[in-house]
């Protein structure tokens, strides 16, 4: 079914709407040679927005990426009519010319993937104006040195200790300080963080912060416990930022004044990363040779994760704290340091609600408490809410609706919950390997939320 389009594909500018709380994705062709590459590089996009089988956000990435391979034809004074002038021979040279002149693996992989989709993509669809021969030989990306790399790097320890001293005594910025504070403590992408809006910070029932993350690039959600460091800045921010909330209906939690004329008060990835190097070089950040450091806020996710694996926490929780769609990221972060993860990291439980029955008055008004959807909402020893407030369907986090705030447990799941606590504590080492878990942290964490639940659930029971 054709998608319904919200632009004019006449024009050089093409502005699609993201999902969620992240900034508008904006297409640009006017950089193009000609109108039959501009042509070419359209189609390529309104192919993929129709069918979905590349995400908006990779079509963006690719779309701003595909303006090296043309600033290198302008600096070779190299004139394409169209995609069918690219030759293996052009390839092979582009590949050198980013080598000689593109420091970053992951900017130069993404330059050959760019070209590659577009050229690939009118290939297999027989399009007018494509090569006729295959001119990618698999080897680019090897060639570039990007291949299974670590992307960003680990933050060492020197580096970290200026980092955290300069957001003691730097002032200027206070939303950047925030920001890296949050980045620093959960391991969010700056997408996830930027997104974040004043519903996202939460309590469990036992007082302790959470967050609840939203990726946009895995599609996903998740529930990350906090330090109270991280819930001081966000309450700060929150704070600081109610005036113009207020005046532009804006939740989320980042907003940002530009200088510009700007209409928009929300503080993009562009601008962050601007603030981001203008805080390294006021600070006088520096490695251990004396350069700049070129700090990126994805370091701090590697860094995160690189501790929280040498800390002795399994890959798989490694990979569901840090919301990686797959284990083949998190296998990355195992090679370089053996710190201590923090303490309330470790501990941090979250647990949903334990109420007397399930009903509007404890969901919410808007809850769809019918046969079928309480149906579609029961777990073993509980029920999803995700159902139940039109939140989609219960997901498959094999043993963790335990630690979901989602998770809504009554009086009438008691003895569930007893033979639950009576299956744990009488073979410990039969339920973790049936159960999947993979640490004795992970299973002392379960039995102490199920001791609670279960006290919680009596004291109700009881009157």
């Amino acid at each position: 079914m054709a998608t319904e389009l919200l632009f004019d594909v006449k024009e050089d500018i093409w502005v699609l709407p993201a999902e969620g709380n992240i900034s508008d994705y904006g297409f640009y062709f006017d950089f193009y040679p000609n109108q039959t590459i501009k042509d070419q590089v359209k189609r390529y996009v309104l192919d993929n927005i129709d069918s979905r089988r590349v995400k908006v956000a990779t079509l963006h990435r690719y779309s701003y990426a595909l303006r090296h391979f043309f600033n290198f034809l302008l600096q070779e004074g190299i004139q394409l009519e169209s995609f069918a002038g690219v030759s293996h021979q052009m390839v092979e040279a582009f590949v050198m010319h980013l080598l000689g002149g593109m420091d970053k693996p992951t900017t130069r992989s993404l330059a050959i993937a760019s070209l590659k989709a577009v050229i690939t993509h009118g290939q297999r669809f027989e399009y007018a104006g494509y090569p006729q021969q295959n001119i990618f030989d698999g080897d680019e990306f090897r060639r570039l040195q990007t291949e299974d790399q670590l992307i960003t790097r680990f933050i060492p320890d020197s580096v970290m200790e200026q980092i955290n001293l300069a957001l003691e005594k730097d002032r200027t910025e206070l939303i950047l300080n925030r920001l890296l504070i949050v980045l620093r403590d959960t391991g969010m992408r700056l997408g996830e963080a930027l997104a974040l809006n004043t519903n996202s910070l939460l309590d469990d029932f036992l007082g302790k912060p959470i967050l609840h993350v939203v990726s946009q690039k895995s599609e996903s959600e998740r529930f990350v416990p906090v330090s109270s460091e991280v819930r001081k800045a966000l309450l700060e921010q929150i704070q600081i930022c109610s005036p113009i909330r207020e005046e532009t209906g804006d939740e989320r939690i980042f907003l940002y004044k530009y200088s510009d004329t700007r209409d928009s008060w929300r503080l993009d990835q562009h601008a962050a990363r601007y603030l981001l190097s203008a805080f390294v070089t006021r600070n006088n950040i520096r490695d251990t040779s004396g350069e700049l450091y070129q700090l990126t806020f994805h370091a701090f996710r590697h860094t995160l994760g690189m501790k929280m694996l040498n800390s002795g926490l399994t890959h798989l929780e490694v990979q569901e704290y840090l919301g990686h769609e797959s284990s083949h990221s998190t296998a990355h972060y195992a090679k370089v340091v053996n710190n201590q993860v923090s303490t309330e990291m470790r501990k941090a439980g979250v647990i949903g609600q334990v109420v007397r029955e399930i009903s509007t008055e404890i969901i919410g008004e808007n809850a769809l408490l019918d046969t079928e959807t309480l149906k579609s909402a029961a777990l073993p020893d509980g029920a999803c809410s995700k159902p139940i407030n039109s939140e989609g369907k219960v997901c498959k986090r094999f043993n963790m609706c335990l630690f979901c705030p989602k998770f809504i447990t009554t009086p009438q799941f008691l003895d569930v919950h007893k033979d639950h606590l009576r299956r744990l504590q009488q073979n410990k080492a039969t339920y973790m390997q049936e159960n999947y878990i993979g640490t004795e942290h992970h299973l002392t964490e379960v039995e102490e939320v199920l001791v609670e639940i279960i006290e919680r659930l009596e004291e109700i029971k009881n009157g």
